[in-house]
């Protein structure tokens, strides 16, 4: 196949959206490290890695983007066609969900929930096409945490740019994190953590203790392999934070 073959085909487009997550990812984890290296007396040199690292993520971010959505636009004529496979219309609309997300990390109040609402019809989308996928859930887990997380300005903002608002419960965000563990158990360790947050949020301290000590135990263990691997350094910080607070909830 040429080249401008495969600019049509969502099978190959999702995949180099992947790859441009993975690349972007990549690039944020070693501007982090130029910034907490130290820098030279003469040339700010950790700061200029920092800024060249970070702006090759966001040009990455930017690639995977567009990518995404042109997979998914295809998906919609293709599986209107009979001419896609389900599978990877699925991925092309997690794929775009996923890079809806990272682009709402940085974007203002405004941004940010109507990204969400783009990001909740995708990952819908995506589950749907196919429930198979555990991530899929984990991300939409995610979401209905945050939004029932939202803080009274967020929801006023919401409450202002759309007729109905979002809006989620700590069970719905349950049942999707504990489909994630159904369907790949103990290879989420965040979906874990966040599994504990819940419910700590509902009271049930017992509960959270005996999650955030699972996700713990899977961390802990270099050799197992986890779904959750370039975040592992950053979950065992979180987890050295909210192990010990459930703890001290159980009598």
């Amino acid at each position: 196949l040429c080249l401008n073959q495969f600019k049509r085909r969502p099978e190959y487009l999702w995949r180099l959206a992947r790859a441009a997550y993975l690349a972007s990812v990549e690039r944020r984890q070693a501007a982090t490290e130029a910034t907490s290296q130290p820098s030279s007396f003469l040339f700010n040199i950790s700061s200029s890695n920092s800024t060249i690292s970070l702006q090759t993520a966001n040009e990455f971010t930017d690639l995977g983007l567009f990518v995404a959505r042109r997979a998914v636009q295809l998906s919609r004529l293709g599986m209107d066609q009979g001419c896609v496979d389900q599978k990877d219309a699925a991925r092309s609309y997690k794929w775009l969900a996923i890079f809806v997300g990272l682009l709402a990390e940085s974007s203002s109040i405004n941004q940010k929930i109507k990204l969400g609402y783009e990001f909740k019809k995708h990952i819908d989308n995506a589950i749907k096409l196919d429930p198979s996928d555990a991530y899929c859930h984990l991300l939409k887990g995610r979401w209905c945490f945050e939004v029932y997380n939202l803080s009274w300005v967020e929801r006023q903002f919401a409450s202002r740019l759309f007729a109905t608002p979002p809006s989620a419960t700590i069970e719905e965000a349950i049942d999707e994190f504990l489909e994630v563990e159904r369907l790949q158990p103990n290879y989420w360790p965040s979906n874990q953590i966040y599994l504990a947050k819940c419910e700590f949020a509902r009271s049930r301290y017992t509960a959270a203790n005996e999650w955030i000590t699972r996700a713990g135990s899977i961390l802990e263990d270099n050799d197992k392999p986890i779904g959750d691997e370039t975040d592992r350094t950053e979950l065992l910080a979180e987890l050295a934070v909210l192990q010990p607070k459930y703890a001290s909830w159980v009598y």
